[in-house]
């Protein structure tokens, strides 16, 4: 069913086309920031956490032009926690993704659809991408002794 392509055999070199395709999961740019502050209360002290990720073009799933291509965007997160002036107790909510940013994470790109008989077998099945998580929010509670 598979034949040798034209220019590929034992007598051809070898052909570097890394310049022309780029890594999966590799972006160009991965940026964080994170800000924390602290504010002293007679009862223990409060602490306000935010923090920005951003990840540059990526590719996802294949190497050339894909509708699984994830374009830049960034993700906020924030918290605030309080622990008691004896620092036995300590409450905090978290929260991520707080603006409900979808984006995708990893994914399978199967081609271009087929074009004959020759090669009806492969490509052009389906492009399936898998999201990261959307917006969630979290809490705890905990005593140390």
């Amino acid at each position: 069913v598979f034949t040798l392509a034209p220019g590929c055999g034992p007598s051809v070199g070898t052909v570097n086309v890394a310049d022309a395709n780029r890594p999966l999961n590799a972006p160009a740019w991965t940026v964080s920031g994170n800000t924390t502050y602290t504010w002293d209360l007679a009862a223990g002290s409060l602490l306000a956490r935010a923090g920005y990720d951003w990840r540059s073009f990526t590719k996802v799933a294949a190497t050339f032009q894909s509708p699984t291509d994830q374009p830049a965007y960034g993700l906020l997160n924030g918290g605030l926690a309080f622990t008691s002036t004896s620092k036995a107790w300590r409450f905090s909510i978290d929260g991520k993704n707080l603006t409900n940013k979808y984006y995708r994470v990893a994914g399978y790109d199967f081609g271009n659809p087929p074009i004959g008989p020759a090669n009806s077998y492969i490509g052009g099945v389906s492009q399936i991408g898998y999201y990261g998580p959307p917006r969630t929010y979290s809490g705890t509670v905990t005593y140390h002794f």
